[in-house]
C-alpha cells in the first residue's frame, strides 16, 4: 500500500507538507503551487488512494451523513439528493439514502444513523416522519438533523424550503394580467403542509386582489392523483361559471392530467382555459402544449441542506439544538411555456 512516506520521498518534501496537501489544506502552510504540483504528481505516479477509514479514525469524525426519505424514485427527491452530492463530495463527504417507507420505522431509521456513526441526517417531507421522536435518539449521539422540502417548524432543527409564497404569487399575478378571474386551484392534500401553504397563500392572494373565490373552485384530491380526472371533469361540466383557468399547486404531474382531462371534454388548453403547474419537472416541456410554470430549483434545496448540516456537524457544541429557527427559503421562479395565454370569454358548445 502507498503511504504518505513514499509520496514525500518521491516528492522530496517533507511527511506534513505531503500531509496538508494531499488533505487540501496546502494554504495553511502556504504551501507554494510548485510544491504542490510535485506532490500531487507523485501520489499519480505511485497509484495512492485515500483511506477513508483510517482518515475517520484518525480525526474521530466520520464522513458519512444521511439521507432519510420515504421514497426516493420521484424526480424531485432525485434532484434534491443529486444536488446534496455535488456539495458534498468538494467537502470529503458521501451520503448514504436511508428509506423510512412507514412512520412506524423511525426508530429504525434512527437506529440506522447511531450504529453507522453518521455525522449528520438530512430528512425529506418531515412531516410525515415523527420528528421527535428522531430528533431525541440523534441528540444523544451529536448527531444534527436539517429537514428539506416541507413547511415544517420543528424545534432545534433547521429547515430548508422553496419560498412557496413566492411562487404561489409569481403563479396567480400571470393568470391575473392574462385577465384570469375564474380561477380552480387545484392543491393535492390539504392536509399536507405545503399542500396548506399553498392554499392558504392562494385565497390570501385572492382576497388582496379583490377576486372572489367560488368554493366549488377550491380542488383537493387528498393525496389521491387517481381522482385530479374527475374532479376537473366534474368542475368543467357546470355550466355557470366556467373557469377559464387553472392553477396546480399540487404539481406539474396534476397539471398534465387536468389537461388531458379537458381535453376529454371538448376543452382545450390554452384556447378555453389556461393552466400553471408547480414544480418545472422535465417533463413540463413535453406536455401538450408545453407547461407554464413555477420553477423549484430542487438541486439548489440540496446543496442549501447540506450546507446547513455541514455547519451544524462543525459547530454543534456552539449551536442551540433547542430554539425554533427561522426556513432557509431558496427562490422560485415563474416559467412561462404555451399552456397559459389572455382569457378567452366565451366557450364553444
Amino acid at each position: 500500500m502507498v503511504t504518505m512516506a513514499d509520496i514525500a520521498k518521491l516528492a522530496g518534501v517533507s511527511r506534513t507538507t505531503t500531509s496538508f496537501v494531499l488533505n487540501g489544506k496546502e494554504s495553511e502552510l502556504r504551501i507554494s503551487d510548485q510544491t504542490r504540483n510535485r506532490v500531487l504528481s507523485a501520489a499519480n505516479e505511485l497509484g495512492y488512494r485515500k483511506n477513508e477509514i483510517a482518515r475517520a479514525v484518525a480525526t474521530g469524525k466520520n464522513f458519512v451523513i444521511g439521507i432519510l426519505d420515504r421514497e426516493h424514485s420521484i424526480e424531485q427527491r432525485a434532484r434534491i439528493m443529486e444536488g446534496a452530492l455535488k456539495e458534498a463530495n468538494p467537502n470529503g463527504y458521501f451520503i448514504k439514502l436511508l428509506l423510512h417507507p412507514y412512520e412506524e420505522d423511525v426508530l429504525d431509521a434512527a437506529k440506522n444513523c447511531i450504529e453507522q456513526r453518521l455525522a449528520g441526517l438530512i430528512v425529506m417531507l418531515p412531516s410525515r416522519i415523527e420528528m421527535d421522536v428522531l430528533k431525541a435518539e440523534l441528540d444523544i449521539h451529536h448527531i444534527p438533523i436539517v429537514t428539506v422540502d416541507d413547511d415544517v417548524s420543528i424545534m432545534g432543527i433547521t429547515n430548508v424550503l422553496t419560498n412557496d409564497a413566492q411562487g404561489m404569487k409569481f403563479a396567480l399575478d400571470h393568470l391575473v394580467a392574462l385577465g384570469h378571474r375564474e380561477i380552480v386551484l387545484l392543491s393535492g392534500n390539504t392536509t399536507n403542509s405545503l399542500g396548506n401553504l399553498r392554499e392558504r397563500t392562494f385565497k390570501q392572494l385572492m382576497f388582496e386582489l379583490g377576486i372572489p373565490i367560488r368554493q366549488e373552485n377550491l380542488l383537493s384530491d387528498n393525496g389521491k392523483i387517481e381522482r385530479v380526472e374527475e374532479l376537473i371533469i366534474n368542475r368543467f361540466t357546470v355550466a355557470q361559471g366556467r373557469p377559464t383557468a387553472i392553477l396546480s399547486a399540487s404539481g406539474d404531474f396534476e397539471a398534465a392530467l387536468a389537461i388531458r382531462a379537458l381535453r376529454s371534454i371538448g376543452v382545450y388548453v390554452p384556447k378555453h382555459v389556461s393552466v400553471v403547474g408547480y414544480a418545472d419537472l422535465k417533463s413540463a416541456v413535453l406536455i401538450d402544449p408545453p407547461l407554464t410554470t413555477i420553477r423549484q430549483p430542487f438541486e439548489e434545496l440540496g446543496r442549501r441542506a447540506f450546507k446547513e448540516l455541514l455547519s451544524e456537524i462543525e459547530g454543534w457544541h456552539c449551536m442551540d439544538h433547542q430554539g425554533l429557527r427561522h426556513p432557509r427559503l431558496v427562490d422560485t421562479e415563474l416559467i412561462v411555456r404555451k399552456s397559459t395565454a389572455q382569457v378567452f370569454q366565451t366557450f364553444e358548445s
